[in-house]
């Protein structure tokens, strides 16, 4: 008996029948026509007009406010139609459908029991190719020359970096001045000093707090 909600998030449709297959639970996102078999982040208390800035986190928001109170005790987690989770470490590139299937975590295994969340392995920003960087924050770039030291000393990309040159410069800065004090103070030290993050929004926990 699985142990674990699996909510599946995706921009398209089509999806549906792939999803469904895993057992896992649909969530459309976006404005494209999603069936009543759909989780829709657009209902109730949402704030579904900011996914095209926020993407998964607007599902997020959903569940908080309207849903949690309908999930029993149990893990609850996110996925996306083009990543999942395996509790492998090798043979990750399934060439069907069924194989990908033989893969995909239906169960949170019983040693887990001891945490409260389950994170996907860490990406280092130093891994990633300067040409990346170049692409997607040239304009930064012009505008703060000072951030090409960043850029070709790869010791120096920390996530604020990695978030500046992705989305600009002054999104992460006044996001953080919205926190209360210790919250703060605790993340902007977490985004200036730290080189590696938990990518793709995804995460597994069993603590609705």
């Amino acid at each position: 008996m699985s142990n674990l909600k699996m909510f599946c998030l995706s921009m398209e449709p089509n999806h549906l029948k792939i999803i469904k297959e895993f057992n896992y639970l649909p969530v459309g996102l976006g404005g494209k026509n999603f069936s009543q078999e759909w989780y829709l982040d657009h209902v109730g208390k949402n704030i579904s007009e900011k996914n095209r800035y926020y993407g998964e986190y607007t599902f997020h928001y959903w569940l908080w406010k309207n849903y949690l109170d309908n999930i029993a005790e149990g893990w609850i987690g996110f996925c996306q139609y083009r990543k999942f989770w395996s509790v492998q470490n090798e043979n990750l590139l399934p060439n069907s459908l069924n194989e990908l299937k033989s893969l995909v975590l239906k169960r949170v295994p019983d040693d887990y029991e001891k945490f409260d969340v389950i994170l996907g392995e860490e990406t280092s920003v130093g891994k990633l190719k300067t040409m990346k960087f170049l692409k997607r924050g040239l304009k930064l770039l012009v505008k703060k020359p000072s951030y090409v030291f960043n850029l070709f000393d790869k010791s120096k990309r920390n996530i604020k970096f990695h978030f500046d040159m992705w989305h600009g410069s002054v999104y992460l800065e006044k996001a953080i001045q919205l926190l209360d004090d210790d919250n703060r103070n605790d993340f902007n030290n977490f985004v200036n000093t730290k080189t590696s993050f938990n990518p793709h929004n995804m995460f597994i926990c069993k603590s609705r707090e």
